[in-house]
């Protein structure tokens, strides 16, 4: 009879930490682009997180937008829900670092709306960091060679002006 009530407890035991191991919020991994891209018939139709910096025009279409985000290594198109965008300050282009955002939805490798591209349709945006802008220093010996090369062009335009004028005297 003991043994049974200890075989019982031991199972409720069992039950109750596993139970709460389901209950604990599981933690999405975040997929790279590449890997999108080289697995994707593995992630066709499926849900998936995709974070990194928005780069060139977000283009509207309706109630929806196209956007281009990089994760560093390559670009996925996303399509989302204008109502689900953040406030977006700065897409990544030459003179800035676009803002860094999370996207969740729904992967497809050949999405049949979008002409059958690559694209993931948005379920969820949340903004990461913002971008900024970037510095270019402009290093002073470019500031030499182009006063060089403005004077030098100078001279040749005035060389046939400057040889004709002795030429007549």
């Amino acid at each position: 009879m003991k043994m049974m009530r200890l075989s019982v407890w031991s199972i409720c035991l069992c039950l109750a930490l596993c139970l709460l191991g389901l209950s604990q919020p599981t933690k999405a991994t975040i997929t790279s682009a590449t890997e999108l891209i080289e697995k994707a018939a593995l992630f066709d139709g499926k849900i998936v997180q995709f974070q990194g910096e928005i780069i060139g025009d977000i283009m509207s279409r309706d109630q929806y937008v196209w956007l281009n985000i990089n994760d560093g290594q390559a670009t996925i198109g996303i399509w989302a829900a204008k109502d689900i965008m953040p406030p977006v300050k700065y897409t990544g282009e030459y003179r800035y670092y676009g803002d860094t955002i999370l996207v969740t939805g729904k992967f497809h490798r050949a999405c049949s709306q979008h002409g059958g591209d690559l694209d993931l349709h948005a379920t969820e945006i949340s903004l990461i960091a913002q971008g900024h802008e970037i510095e270019h220093e402009t290093h002073n010996n470019k500031w030499y060679i182009a006063g060089i090369l403005f004077i030098g062009i100078i001279a040749l335009a005035l060389l046939p002006w400057l040889t004709s004028k002795h030429a007549r005297d």
